[in-house]
């Protein structure tokens, strides 16, 4: 572990994370915090609106901006930023494998999040948030150990890749990115857990938490997704029925757009999520 700079989210996020989750503070708690962030004020304000809001009317008041956007989808907002301005220095081969694996993550998002609400969940976006942070260890490890990794997670199997980084590095993507999380106190624990067990196999999640489940079943789904353009048409759900996961089918690729523009992050033609 001591070879890799675990990185604490950054002083506004840890900030925003408290007042978004403090059931005593008021939008304008939260409006005089993001102000103070350029970035996100701008990010915040592009993406109301944008056409995912549909509003008819430009909106130009941060507090508007937040009533209209929620704080659910401010906090996630808040941590997209801020994960962006942490690899913001990557060199092109870098940056090449951290936007396919932002989109990957994406869609791990959203299939994790339709799955919540498909089974009745009741924190859909702690579904969500945990989608998109389920490889964030591998992030890590490109950061700091790019040209070895890079052979590491080509590896033919997930299994192969898990017992190679705890051979070179004592741990894993799945335990890294859990450490990374249980550093920010303000979110769901349950989300450290989902993220630290969704590869385990579907014996082991029996009787785990339902966030857990969620998201091994989403990140299958989204890797499937991802290296075949399609769905696996022999999954066979655990959580929803056959009814329900057609329909996240259906419409998967469309939320991962809408939600790409909802939270400020652009999907050009190259796959790439971070911004320019």
């Amino acid at each position: 572990m001591e070879l890799v700079r675990l990185p604490s989210p950054p002083h506004i996020l840890s900030q925003l994370l408290d007042v978004c989750h403090d059931p005593e503070s008021s939008t304008g708690d939260l409006a005089a915090l993001i102000s103070i962030d350029a970035a996100l004020t701008s990010k915040l304000f592009m993406a109301v609106n944008s056409t995912a809001f549909a509003i008819r009317e430009p909106v130009d008041s941060l507090e508007q901006a937040i009533t209209l956007v929620g704080h659910d989808l401010v906090k996630t907002m808040a941590i997209t930023s801020s994960i962006q301005q942490l690899f913001a220095g990557l060199i092109n081969t870098q940056k090449e494998f951290v936007c396919n694996l932002w989109l990957d993550s994406l869609y791990c998002a959203v299939f994790a999040r339709d799955i919540a609400i498909a089974a009745n969940y009741e924190q859909p976006e702690d579904a969500f948030l945990a989608g998109l942070f389920h490889d964030f260890g591998q992030i890590i490890f490109d950061a700091r150990f790019h040209e070895q990794y890079i052979k590491i997670i080509n590896s033919e199997t997930e299994a192969e890749t898990i017992a190679k980084e705890n051979s070179q590095y004592g741990v894993s993507h799945t335990e890294l990115g859990a450490n990374i999380l249980e550093q920010w106190p303000s979110l769901n624990p349950g989300i450290a857990d989902a993220v630290r067990f969704h590869h385990e196999e579907e014996e082991q999640l029996q009787g785990c938490d339902m966030l857990c489940q969620i998201v091994a079943e989403a990140s299958q789904l989204a890797r499937h997704w991802s290296h075949e353009g399609n769905a696996d048409a022999t999954w066979q759900s655990r959580l929803v029925s056959d009814k329900d996961l057609k329909n996240i089918y259906m419409h998967v690729k469309d939320r991962v757009t809408q939600t790409a523009k909802k939270i400020g992050i652009s999907l050009p033609r190259s796959r790439c999520l971070t911004q320019e």
